[in-house]
């Protein structure tokens, strides 16, 4: 999904015969998501796997969550805190930490990284599944609405580097609100 990019990703992917979804302006992190998990539904893939476009994801590290989804899980969870992250912020870090324990107090569900876009589902249990929440909030969505129809999850260690300077406090201050607005409204 190029979500209003205005570099060549559209066209160069299409140059190798990638099906692209082209959204004209930004139409944020969970639309994206949203739109690609539908496509991928609509042709009837065994698995879809998510991660973000900024790099931080290895997508070398993609089969050894195939090799796990195959195994009778429903989400495999790319972890950074299982594996190794370079340039991960003290605030970001301890930031994440709370969200996911935030998470796990309302829903009795442990993840170590609620936050991860590196992800693999089982087409079964995402399809048809209505998501509405356009943001990052996406993430948490996603995993309560999941974790509502049965889904068996499990997280794997992946290794993730984080750029310095990308994200400032502020940005991950309000993604946190929005993700704690989000567990609040779902659950």
């Amino acid at each position: 999904v190029d979500d209003g990019s205005t570099d060549k990703t559209s066209e160069i992917a299409e140059k190798e015969k990638v099906t692209v979804i082209k959204h004209k302006k930004n139409e944020g992190y969970g639309k994206s998501l949203i739109d690609g998990i539908k496509l991928a539904c609509n042709m009837k893939v065994n698995f879809i796997v998510t991660l973000d476009a900024d790099g931080q994801h290895n997508p070398n590290e993609i089969p050894k969550l195939i090799n796990l989804i195959k195994k009778d899980y429903d989400v495999v969870i790319g972890s950074r805190f299982l594996g190794k992250t370079k340039n991960l912020t003290f605030k970001r870090n301890i930031a994440l930490r709370l969200l996911s324990l935030q998470f796990f107090l309302f829903t009795g569900l442990y993840l170590t990284d609620i936050q991860s876009g590196f992800r693999v589902y089982r087409r079964e249990i995402i399809e048809n599944c209505k998501f509405k929440e356009a943001g990052m909030g996406f993430s948490v969505e996603s995993l309560i609405k999941l974790k509502k129809r049965g889904a068996k999850f499990i997280e794997v260690p992946v290794n993730i580097k984080h750029f310095k300077g990308v994200k400032t406090f502020f940005s991950v201050f309000m993604q946190g609100i929005e993700i704690g607005k989000t567990i609040l409204k779902y659950f």
